[in-house]
């Protein structure tokens, strides 16, 4: 396995003019520059604020949010000049006439310098040392961020991620994971595996 479709998706920004980055398993898998596992899809992190930038980017594909109603996501047709507000932070982009022809946006919270963990506003990063820029190029969200996600799911292929990665984090990425993991999930097994 390669990284074709990250290079794939990184022609297809390569006129974004603003910020975006791989985030998910794949950020994790360029962060070290192995592919480690099989990932189903590829997920493109941008900063809220650029909604609109985003949507006239991709004004050729169809756009849809994911809203969740009772906890069962639905995607709804993402609409010209709406706002995407909190709880909403995922939208899929279709387009069959390009050969990278679906997508996941992620809506990221910003303030000032500052990245904001969605799931805790208390929870924040250093711009700087949110997005990084892969070997290959490519910009993605850092691995401790990517790892504090996922540390709330706890499926096999999140305990992977973090067995890839763990051994290759700075101590400033493992400090910073392990005190946020602490404030979200004191009981989480990997804290046990950062000591």
């Amino acid at each position: 396995m390669k990284f074709t479709k990250l290079q794939e998706i990184s022609e297809l920004m390569k006129d974004y003019k603003y910020t975006w980055f791989i985030a998910g398993g794949w950020a994790i898998d360029l962060f070290i520059n192995t592919v480690t596992r099989e990932h189903n899809d590829i997920e493109i992190g941008i900063f809220r604020e650029e909604q609109y930038e985003i949507y006239k980017y991709f004004k050729d594909w169809t756009l849809k949010k994911v809203v969740k109603y009772e906890n069962k996501p639905k995607l709804e047709v993402w609409k010209e000049n709406e706002y995407l507000c909190l709880p909403v932070h995922e939208i899929h982009g279709y387009n069959s006439n390009l050969h990278v022809n679906n997508i996941e946006i992620l809506l990221n919270e910003k303030h000032e310098s500052y990245w904001i963990y969605r799931r805790n506003q208390n929870i924040k990063r250093n711009i700087q040392d949110t997005i990084l820029i892969s070997e290959l190029g490519i910009p993605i969200l850092s691995p401790e961020i990517v790892l504090l996600y996922k540390s709330s799911h706890n499926k096999e292929k999140d305990n992977k991620d973090f067995m890839s990665v763990i051994d290759k984090l700075s101590c400033s990425q493992k400090n910073w994971l392990r005190e946020s993991l602490v404030v979200t999930n004191p009981n989480h097994e990997w804290l046990d595996m950062m000591r």
